[in-house]
């Protein structure tokens, strides 16, 4: 199998960025996959099951290592290196053509982590929602966040709520998330 991925010394990434800076012990390895700091979930699930994956091959590391940089773009920049002609460059070979067929390396991992990323950015959004000048106009009177048990409070039952703005790819506005969490009985009088 030829590989096609691009070395270690003509990686830069970006077109301001020099090539090949760091990792000097390792300009022939090649570089498979990365992330940084401002990846969406797909990029960061191909990642941590890209490195899985390799790790299952290559137990020990010998063939893959990861390179972390700090950049002055996106903050860091984390990459997956391979040692070439290894089983570990053959297999990332056949994840990076896979990829190249369908951009999701594994459905569950990534369908996982979206829905564990919006859960805490619906909990995130109802605590500082309950308590605020908008909940109380909308509710009436003078309302404020239910304090719940974790057992109570669920994250779901919001999304279920707002599953429309889901749909169609949207963000709810604030206001509707708090009448939301108002339908749903979360918020009580003071």
């Amino acid at each position: 199998m030829e590989i096609t991925m691009q070395k270690y010394q003509d990686y830069q990434p970006t077109q301001f960025d020099r090539k090949g800076l760091g990792c000097d012990d390792m300009q022939d390895w090649f570089v498979f996959i990365g992330q940084n700091r401002d990846s969406e979930a797909l990029t960061r699930s191909n990642f941590t099951v890209a490195l899985r994956e390799l790790e299952l091959i290559d137990p020990s590391g010998e063939d893959f290592t990861t390179a972390s940089f700090n950049h002055w773009g996106p903050g860091w920049i984390e990459i997956i290196l391979v040692r070439p002609d290894t089983q570990a460059a053959i297999e990332a070979q056949k994840m990076g053509d896979a990829l190249e067929d369908y951009p999701v390396l594994d459905e569950s991992h990534f369908s996982k982590l979206e829905h564990q990323e919006v859960s805490e950015w619906v909990a995130e959004e109802c605590s500082r929602l309950a308590t605020s000048c908008l909940a109380r106009d909308l509710i009436g009177g003078g309302e404020t966040w239910q304090e719940l048990d974790d057992d109570k409070f669920c994250p779901s039952l919001v999304m279920e709520r707002l599953q429309w703005y889901s749909l169609h790819e949207i963000s709810p506005s604030d206001e509707s998330i708090i009448m939301a969490m108002g339908e749903l009985g979360l918020l009580k009088a003071d």
